[in-house]
């Protein structure tokens, strides 16, 4: 995902967006600073335009969890999945934009969005998912893993327990690899087995 956002709404800060707290722990996306703060301030655009805060900001809270999908798609419209529990419970908030976030991004308007309460049982279904595929010790990125500018960044965060993870994959639809694999699950299971989107197989990439 390539964004050029208009340059007032970037901000100096590395990580975050109009002085809101950061939304990324530094070197999430590039062991070079300078592409890992290009990286962090696109991701960061999207969701302040979608409305979503920060999940890394609340990492000093221990009792806070909550999981989110952010799906970057080159071709169409910016969609994110958050699953916030409390005591069990499970929200789930789903914000898709108007426009595309391709180069140059054509964002525009108010996200439309919608909540749903999930069952314990999904919530448990879920959390375990997590741990099959070894979410937790993955890698923040992979090596040169984007090729071309063509495509779709799929970005899963979780925090639990005051522990804050995320990984960024480019395109996983398009791999086999075991990393890509888990992104491709924890995705699609909030998209489509939890916030039940409708995705034409031709924008699912």
């Amino acid at each position: 995902m390539r964004i050029d956002a208009p340059a007032a709404c970037l901000v100096l800060s590395p990580l975050s967006v109009r002085g809101q707290a950061a939304y990324f722990p530094p070197l999430s996306f590039d062991p070079k600073p300078q592409l890992d703060q290009m990286m962090a301030e696109e991701l960061a655009f999207v969701l302040q335009y979608l409305g979503e805060s920060s999940i890394f900001a609340e990492s000093n809270s221990p009792e806070v969890e909550s999981y989110r999908f952010l799906w970057g798609r080159t071709f169409h419209r910016p969609v994110s999945v958050r699953l916030d529990v409390k005591a069990g419970r499970g929200l789930l908030t789903t914000r898709i934009g108007q426009g595309e976030t391709g180069s140059p991004a054509s964002l525009k308007g108010q996200a439309q969005t919608s909540t749903r309460e999930l069952t314990d049982d999904q919530v448990r279904t879920f959390r375990a998912l997590m741990k099959e595929v070894s979410f937790w010790t993955t890698t923040p990125y992979g090596h040169g893993d984007q090729a071309g500018t063509d495509g779709s960044t799929w970005l899963i965060e979780a925090l639990q327990g005051g522990e804050y993870h995320l990984m960024q994959r480019w395109s996983p639809m398009q791999s086999s690899e075991a990393d890509k694999e888990a992104a491709k699950r924890i995705g699609q299971t909030l998209a489509f087995d939890l916030a039940q989107l409708s995705i034409p197989q031709n924008e699912n990439y």
